[in-house]
């Protein structure tokens, strides 16, 4: 039997050009997540954050602290907003294939749900699944900064979750586009994550 994989009520993902090397709160590392890549013999890493705790639990410190594009892994992004959006209604939907007649991996020439097409990298499967999302569908569910730390894309989501200060200034820049993130953040915060974003240097130690 599947595990029953709940749909998330709401996703924020936050994209730096130049992804942030490394992570500014405490980190546990945890043995079950530690068991999962060791049984698979796979060299990776896993992040998650709790927002309420600031406390990061993964796996792999070192690893994911080290910069690297997003490349496939924006297919876990990609996978959240389609069902957040309902653009797909559960993991197992089946997408249709419609790709090219001979693909780079022939596994792919397949109709396939998320859940399959996500093991074997699909990238046709996962390209119908960013039809349906949609371009504006999809920028809400990203917020991209540039190597300034000034915001290139936001949306309302990110905009709420700032508070009053920033709606204000929404009103007058649409979006934040441009505008710097330490006009945005709390200023200690600020100076870690430029810190960190400049030098890569860990500050957890």
């Amino acid at each position: 039997m599947q595990p029953n994989i709940m749909k998330p009520s709401s996703i924020y993902i936050i994209l730096s050009m130049f992804f942030l090397p490394t992570l500014l709160f405490a980190w546990d590392e945890n043995s079950q997540i530690a068991n999962l890549f060791k049984s698979s013999q796979t060299n990776g890493t896993f992040v998650l954050y709790d927002i309420e705790k600031k406390k990061f639990t993964g796996y792999n410190y070192a690893r994911a602290k080290t910069r690297y594009i997003p490349a496939s892994t924006f297919k876990i992004a990609n996978s959240l907003i389609g069902l957040v959006t309902n653009s797909v209604s559960s993991v197992d939907e089946v997408l249709p294939y419609k790709g090219d007649e001979k693909p780079l991996v022939p596994a792919w020439k397949h109709d396939m749900g998320l859940r399959q097409a996500i093991k074997i990298s699909n990238v046709p499967i996962y390209q119908e699944l960013a039809r349906r999302i949609g371009l504006q569908q999809m920028k809400e569910g990203v917020v991209i900064i540039d190597k300034n730390l000034k915001i290139v894309h936001s949306n309302n989501s990110f905009i709420e979750m700032l508070g009053e200060e920033a709606k204000s200034i929404d009103e007058v820049i649409p979006g934040l586009i441009g505008a710097d993130l330490k006009t945005l953040l709390p200023f200690n915060i600020y100076n870690i994550f430029s810190h960190v974003f400049s030098t890569g240097e860990n500050v957890l130690n």
